[in-house]
């Protein structure tokens, strides 16, 4: 079940554990919030606990802990000056609290990740930009399978379209 109130953007999501009950896997309060674990991903102003897909400035904030791999990690204290931040290594599962956390290459730049969020019967996947062509920079995009998939894209709309890789070099 998905419930939206338009005018304060605050969407929630519900997955069915056993007949008859429902938690909630997350919601939306400008930026998304895995409302089980207090884990706000990819969410620019400052959190408590903040997952970082990768360390392009529309996707990180000075979070109290950020927690991302060790690429990303390096380049977000670059950016925002010394601060506390649990790596993830990709492949790992990670608890965190109640939750299993497991990042795994998003294909899109140096350190980018998806994040499978998994609880009891329950798996989500997010991912900030991604790149499922092989790329020249970092590791090969790798998908897990999930229950709810969320996909956050810069340029995701149809009036965004890159030229080929081919056309690209060819040009040099």
């Amino acid at each position: 079940m998905t419930k939206a109130k338009f005018g304060q953007t605050i969407v929630t999501a519900e997955h069915k554990v056993r007949p008859g009950s429902t938690f909630t896997v997350f919601h939306y309060d400008n930026g998304l919030i895995i409302t089980d674990g207090g884990l706000a991903i990819d969410v620019r102003r400052r959190q408590r606990n903040g997952f970082v897909s990768h360390a392009h400035t529309d996707h990180i904030a000075p979070h109290e802990v950020a927690l991302c791999t060790a690429a990303t990690g390096c380049l977000y204290q670059l950016r925002l000056g010394s601060r506390r931040v649990i790596e993830l290594p990709y492949r790992q599962p990670v608890d965190w609290g109640n939750l299993r956390l497991t990042a795994y290459p998003a294909g899109h730049c140096l350190g980018s990740a998806m994040l499978l969020v998994e609880r009891d019967d329950m798996s989500l996947l997010y991912t900030g930009d991604f790149k499922l062509a092989q790329p020249l920079t970092c590791e090969p995009a790798e998908l897990s399978a999930a229950d709810v998939l969320i996909m956050e894209c810069t340029f995701g709309t149809p009036r965004h379209r890159m030229p080929a890789r081919e056309v690209i070099c060819a040009t040099r």
